[in-house]
């Protein structure tokens, strides 16, 4: 049977390291290339026998190959999104044999001479971006072997140590006794490990004592070298001389006669700020006040509600550490809550309060679900942090948060995914048209349009458009009546429904002439009107004919990809 082989080994700058997360850029991986002018890199293929257990058949030839004993070799799930455990030998061996080696274990030449070691971090980008110097299986593996990497390094702290350097469990107590050494009849197999002479027998006369013992020592020690005892009381200093050991204290050495010794040792202190930055991004963008990186992030999905270890979320940072231009782009996210609390019952805006920062705080009650009276755990509000400070600075916060107290804006969605804060008199009062009326100040788009838009409430159930007159809130509060009469049927038994959302988009009932119309005399409009058909022929809601769907899908393509993307 087939397997593709990994290869994978620390840098030597990490190898050195004391180090309990490690990106691929950390990481070498061992790659064929095919002979010729395409290059072609693969992982390295492996057969087996029938029946044969893989990890043991890549050990032994590797074993063959180096002349020394390997470590492990670990299967890898490759269609699984999640990893538990390596596969025992009860379950099918997936296609994939992970084989981790130290830099000073591999010579790359002795195994394949067409084989070299590549960061694993180039490898990786090459195979997310579909590179073609990398056949299709291998870039398969790659994606999968640092999700795997990633996912195990999270889950356990000493997943990198027992990988690379411990030996596998069998390798370990194949041969563990007391001390094997001391064994007539294994003395025999231990010297024959050890490249000594198993033919001479011990012998426990008196003539022969002083050098059977200083023959056991030798071996004993040796054995220890090569990992081949367990961890019994017998041989307290197992594992003494591998330093990615991590002990708090020295295990008890018995002595005949003696009294129990206990030597402590010092436990080692491990700053959490690289894997704080490793495990969330965002907050570090937030922490830095790196604006344009939040952007970024944010784009790419991560989500800004999420809390680290300290139950801190990215907002809470922006607003302790003033960091206004982060705070205005994590506040434009659709699914930012503004008000969650860490473990203490604190929000961003109290964190603004309780530091003067006027604009974050002025910033943070633009946002139309921002609540002034949230209390934390010792019963104070974000006014309460900062009325009784003397100095002019918390005043004036205080004055900003006395004077919220109702909302004054509403958030409107658009069809391009944007959310807009609409300003208005009375939040309760606020009509569909005068609302109506604010985003087309907002957005300057021309009055002539008016009559093809109209404001819309809607989830997943039910979108409702509302006339000009009707007030918005009002209908929102008889929103459980209308989805008992009108609305759709749960997608399953144990469904809740989303949030209603207030919609800006085209009015159900205009006219295809009015929006020609407009469309000729305003670009925006044009703009939202398509980014609305767009969302719709991509959801499968526009009947059309098969010519018009193709012109409709190569305007989409050409938006998403340019005009000069070419399909492979």
């Amino acid at each position: 049977m087939d397997f593709a082989l990994a290869v994978l080994r620390l840098r030597r700058s990490t190898h050195h390291q004391s180090r309990d997360f490690c990106s691929p850029q950390d990481f070498e991986i061992l790659l064929h290339s095919s002979l010729g002018s395409s290059k072609l890199r693969t992982l390295l293929q492996f057969r087996t026998k029938r029946n044969e257990d893989p990890t043991e058949a890549v050990l032994r030839f590797a074993r063959r190959i180096q002349g020394v004993l390997s470590r492990r070799a670990v299967p890898i799930p490759v269609y699984t999104s999640t990893v538990d455990v390596p596969c025992s030998s009860s379950f099918p061996s997936p296609p994939l044999i992970c084989l981790p080696l130290t830099d000073l274990d591999f010579d790359a030449e002795k195994f394949d001479k067409n084989a070299e070691f590549c960061n694993f971090a180039h490898v990786l980008n090459d195979a997310l971006n579909e590179s073609p110097s990398l056949d299709l299986p291998t870039r398969h593996f790659v994606r999968r072997i640092e999700e795997w990497l990633a996912i195990e390094q999270r889950g356990s702290l000493g997943f990198l140590s027992s990988l690379f350097h411990l030996k596998a469990s069998a390798e370990r107590t194949r041969l563990c006794v007391h001390n094997p050494a001391y064994d007539p009849q294994l003395a025999y197999f231990c010297r024959s490990i050890l490249g000594q002479n198993g033919s001479a027998e011990l012998r426990y006369n008196s003539s022969y004592l002083e050098e059977a013992v200083k023959q056991s020592n030798k071996t004993r020690a040796k054995m220890i070298q090569l990992d081949k005892y367990d961890q019994y009381q017998m041989n307290p200093l197992y594992g003494a001389k591998h330093s990615y050991k991590r002990k708090i204290e020295a295990p008890e050495y018995y002595a005949k006669g003696r009294k129990i010794i206990r030597i402590q040792k010092a436990t080692e202190i491990k700053s959490p700020k690289e894997l704080w930055e490793l495990h969330y991004p965002l907050h570090k963008a937030a922490f830095d006040g790196d604006a344009q990186r939040t952007k970024m992030l944010l784009a790419q999905g991560w989500d800004p509600n999420v809390k680290d270890d300290d139950t801190w979320t990215p907002l809470h940072y922006a607003a302790f550490y003033n960091k206004l231009d982060v705070c205005s782009e994590l506040l434009l996210h659709s699914k930012i809550d503004v008000n969650i609390t860490n473990k203490t019952g604190i929000t961003a805006l109290h964190f603004a309060a309780l530091n003067a920062h006027e604009y974050v705080v002025e910033l943070i009650l633009t946002h139309s679900r921002a609540q002034t009276d949230i209390k934390d755990n010792t019963g104070r509000t974000a006014y309460d942090l900062c009325a009784n400070m003397p100095k002019k600075e918390w005043q004036d916060v205080a004055n900003l948060l006395r004077k919220r107290m109702e909302p004054s804006k509403i958030e409107v969605h658009l069809s391009s995914g944007l959310t807009l804060q609409v300003k208005v008199n009375d939040v309760k009062e606020a009509t569909a048209g005068e609302v109506r009326d604010q985003i087309f100040a907002e957005l300057e788009l021309d009055k002539s349009a008016e009559a093809i838009f109209a404001i819309w409430i809607m989830n997943s159930r039910l979108s409702l458009q509302l006339n000009a007159e009707q007030k918005i809130m009002k209908n929102i509060e008889k929103w459980k009546d209308y989805i008992e009469k009108w609305g759709d049927e749960p997608s399953s038994p144990h469904a809740t429904d989303d949030e209603v959302r207030i919609v800006f988009q085209r009015d159900a009932k205009t006219f295809v002439r009015d929006e020609e119309f407009a469309a000729r005399h305003s670009h925006a409009v044009t703009t939202y009107l398509f980014e609305e058909a767009q969302k719709n022929f991509l959801r499968g809601l526009i009947p059309c004919q098969e010519r018009d769907s193709f012109i409709m899908a190569s305007i989409i393509f050409q938006r998403m990809y340019s005009s000069d993307h070419k399909i492979e």
